[in-house]
């Protein structure tokens, strides 16, 4: 449960800080990366690779976050995003330790109970077969 708290702490201060990543200009995936990498501090730099992965639903772009937390995270987002249960099993091959965090979100908008299953945490995994209960 410390981890659901660390990660959604986490969440909001990168919501925060990715608005600084366009400054409200219409630009193409390609240009905003170069705005991305341009960003010295590194926080917002990784929020703003997360913008630029989630609003063309490119996980590559994830990967060129450095921190393993904000990377998941940014692939967590556009699994859901995508309903695509495939990138979280992705997570579960080469992180394991991070995909419970994946599946729980998935879940939302997929209720299997099959996806809760796949959850290791206990306390994670409970949670998830209530919420697809209710």
């Amino acid at each position: 449960m410390k981890y659901f708290y660390i990660i959604l702490g986490f969440l909001i201060i990168s919501l925060i800080l990715v608005n600084s990543c366009s400054k409200g200009k219409s630009l193409s995936e390609s240009e905003l990366l170069k705005e991305c990498n341009e960003i010295s501090h590194e926080r917002t730099k990784w929020a703003c690779y997360s913008k630029v992965a989630l609003e063309n639903k490119d996980i590559k772009i994830c990967d060129k976050i450095d921190y393993i937390n904000e990377k998941i995270r940014c692939h967590s987002e556009i699994a859901i995003e995508t309903k695509n249960v495939k990138i979280c099993d992705d997570i579960a091959e080469k992180y394991s330790d991070f995909s419970d965090t994946c599946y729980s979100y998935i879940t939302e908008t997929l209720p299997d109970p099959k996806l809760c299953e796949k959850i290791l945490e206990i306390v994670f995994r409970n949670n998830c077969f209530r919420k697809v209960a209710s």
